[in-house]
C-alpha cells in the first residue's frame, strides 16, 4: 500500500531539506546528496564526482540511508546499508511518526553507520 498523500508530502518535504543542506554549496562540484523514492521507501544517496577519466563521466551513486514507511503503524524506519549493500534496521533509533526525528540520527551518525 502507498503512503498516504499528506503523510508522503511532509516526508519528501523534510528529506529534500535534508539534501539540500547536507554538503556546503562550495563543494557541490564534487559531493552531493539526493534521494529516490520506491514504493513505501525513501533513499538517500551520496554522489561523487569522477574522479578518473577512464573511469567515464558519471558520478558514482553510493546509497547511505533508507527510510521506509509502514502504513499499519503510521511509523518510520531508518536503515542503514552494510558492505554487501544489504539494508540493515538502524539499532539506535525506534521507529518514529516524524521523519525529522530519523534524519537527525542520519546527520548525527554517531556510529559511522552512514557517512563512515
Amino acid at each position: 500500500m502507498a503512503i498516504p498523500e499528506p503523510t508522503r508530502t511532509e516526508a519528501l518535504a523534510a528529506v529534500k531539506d535534508f539534501c539540500d543542506n547536507a554538503v556546503p554549496t562550495k563543494h557541490l562540484d564534487q559531493l552531493r546528496v539526493d534521494h529516490v523514492v520506491r514504493g513505501n521507501s525513501i533513499t538517500i544517496r551520496e554522489l561523487r564526482a569522477p574522479w578518473r577519466e577512464d573511469y567515464g563521466p558519471e558520478w558514482s551513486v553510493n546509497p547511505r540511508a533508507q527510510l521506509r514507511y509502514d502504513q499499519g503503524t503510521g511509523m518510520w524506519t531508518l536503515y542503514w546499508p552494510d558492505r554487501n549493500h544489504r539494508w540493515l534496521i538502524y539499532p539506535d533509533a525506534q521507529p518514529a511518526r516524524e521523519i525529522e526525528w530519523l534524519l537527525r540520527e542520519v546527520d548525527l551518525d554517531p556510529r559511522g553507520a552512514f557517512w563512515g
